[in-house]
């Protein structure tokens, strides 16, 4: 019976029913929007550029409840790479702004640079499922390589979280190289 559903809607099911309940008393109550209310994306123009990469997904907007589940209306609408950073903050203790300094505002050419290394990886690395599964991203990778081939030097370009993160993971890096 559970086999067919997704892992995510099992563990919001069982394992945090107050997240159900809340996910279910925001549907058709609140509007979801179409910009990220922290990084500032918009998500048909994300999804449009990723599509022009062959990866055909349609990301949407996450509801973040940021004072808790108990507070089932009171949602931040963001992207999913600014969910992924603000993943386990969900005790109000953040303001938006705090939340904003957490996360890049986001930036098409990076979004497109990232998409780039993508589909570089997946020409090049990826298992051989993966490259069929995804044949035009994997095609627009090596078309990609053969014209700019600086483009494999480059560090990828992942990281989400604000610029501070960033230097205090390069302090905590040289600490442990010392």
């Amino acid at each position: 019976m559970f086999s067919s559903w997704p892992a995510s809607l099992i563990w919001e099911v069982y394992m945090q029913p107050d997240a159900k309940s809340a996910h279910q008393s925001v549907r058709g109550v609140l509007h979801r929007p179409n910009f990220c209310e922290l990084c500032g994306c918009d998500m048909s123009e994300r999804n449009r550029l990723r599509q022009s990469f062959g990866l055909n997904f349609n990301a949407k907007l996450h509801g973040h409840h940021w004072r808790g589940y108990d507070y089932p209306l009171e949602v931040w609408w963001v992207c999913p790479t600014c969910n992924h950073a603000l993943a386990g903050k969900h005790d109000g203790s953040l303001s938006k702004e705090d939340a904003k300094q957490l996360v890049k505002p986001y930036d098409p050419e990076r979004e497109k640079e990232w998409l780039e290394y993508v589909a570089i990886l997946i020409a090049f690395k990826a298992p051989d499922h993966v490259r069929d599964e995804f044949e035009r991203t994997a095609e627009i990778g090596r078309r990609l390589a053969k014209e700019r081939p600086d483009i494999l030097q480059r560090e990828p370009p992942f990281s989400h979280r604000s610029d501070s993160s960033e230097t205090d993971t390069k302090k905590k890096n040289n600490r442990l190289h010392r």
